[in-house]
């Protein structure tokens, strides 16, 4: 067998030969039915993983187990190229460019091939580490190379590439957000608005940071010096805000008042009580990401808002904010699993799946 590097044939082929690109390779096709549940016991090993063991999937996920039960598709839809279609369909950021940490999926070929991005070389190459991704065929049928079972890091370009992003990595991931700079010690922190069009603008009162919070806008996002510098500061422009809404300003810009306003009070929260132990994860929209504390049985937390999300065994697609420690709005969990209309002990079965009193977010 001749060996492909780069995509260009590596000499004469013969008859039943094969011709493989370096680092592009196969895993082999699943057959079982995935089955979607919160609990991400689901996969061949019984760990949450919907590879099989040594194979690119298995390789991949074990890498980025943030991906959660979010590239699970339905029967016939679970090999590789199938990855970045499932998570984008469950909720998980997908696009075009590498990025330190994604996911890559290799949306052509019989199985595709998928990996997780270590450097980025350009905007079209990079590097990757990955599992089955080797330069000679050992089993055609099973798809099984000289690197099955092993990582390695190879050079790919973004042709046919698609990338699942671990939330808040993906391009563009703040646009819209208030952000600060995690080297910042100031006792208040220097803010500012990330605008639609990918700029950062200053927030130079509180006055108006408590303005924007009015508003509902999201943050502050706390980032690192390199995230920060994916969004440019446009110096010499800084944030307007009022009742009707909020833009740009330049030139001058206000200055804090000798009393700094009062902060807004805090939202209002409704207190709902679960009625078995309620699992707790960052993603509503696929129950996975990051898995939160578990509620107890017959517990009763601060509820900030409800929203549609996965939609679990009985039906039931809304979703719960928590508001309160150790929750801190950054976890969800699904409304069915509370009482939601007063009680605070007996039976879940015949109570509604969701409060209606509580706010959509």
């Amino acid at each position: 067998m001749r060996v492909a590097r780069d995509g260009v044939r590596a000499g004469y082929m013969f008859p039943g030969s094969l011709d493989v690109v370096q680092g592009r390779y196969l895993h082999k096709p699943k057959s079982q039915t995935i089955v979607f549940d919160t609990s991400g016991s689901k996969g061949a090993a019984g760990d949450g993983n919907p590879g099989e063991a040594k194979y690119c999937t298995w390789g991949a996920w074990n890498l980025a187990k943030w991906l959660g039960s979010a590239v699970y598709g339905p029967p016939g839809q679970n090999d590789a190229k199938y990855w970045a279609a499932n998570a984008k369909r469950n909720g998980l950021p997908v696009g075009t460019e590498p990025r330190p940490g994604a996911v890559f999926v290799k949306t052509v070929g019989t199985f595709g091939h998928v990996g997780v991005v270590t450097r980025v070389l350009s905007p079209t190459s990079f590097m990757a580490n990955e599992m089955n991704g080797g330069d000679r065929l050992i089993n055609r049928a099973q798809g099984i190379t000289n690197e099955f079972g092993e990582y390695h890091e190879h050079q790919h370009t973004t042709e046919n590439m698609l990338f699942i992003y671990q939330p808040g990595t993906q391009p563009g991931a703040y646009v819209g957000h208030i952000v600060q700079w995690d080297g910042d010690t100031k006792g208040q922190k220097t803010a500012w608005l990330v605008g639609q069009d990918g700029k950062r603008r200053w927030i130079p009162t509180s006055a108006l940071y408590y303005c924007l919070k009015g508003h509902g806008v999201p943050g502050p996002d706390v980032l690192p010096a390199a995230r920060l510098d994916e969004y440019p500061d446009l110096t010499g422009q800084w944030v307007t805000c009022g009742p009707s809404g909020y833009g740009a300003g330049s030139g001058t810009p206000p200055t804090e008042s000798e009393t700094p306003p009062e902060p807004p009070p805090p939202p209002r929260t409704w207190n709902e009580t679960t009625g078995g132990n309620a699992n707790t994860w960052s993603n509503h929209l696929n129950a996975g990401g990051t898995q939160g504390p578990t509620i107890p049985a017959f517990t009763t937390v601060a509820i900030s808002c409800k929203l549609p999300g996965f939609k679990v065994q009985n039906g039931n697609t809304w979703w719960y904010r928590i508001a309160q420690a150790p929750w801190s709005d950054q976890y969800y969990v699904s409304a069915d699993a509370f009482y939601n209309n007063g009680q605070t002990s007996g039976p879940l079965a015949g109570t509604p799946y969701v409060d209606p009193a509580v706010r959509d977010c």
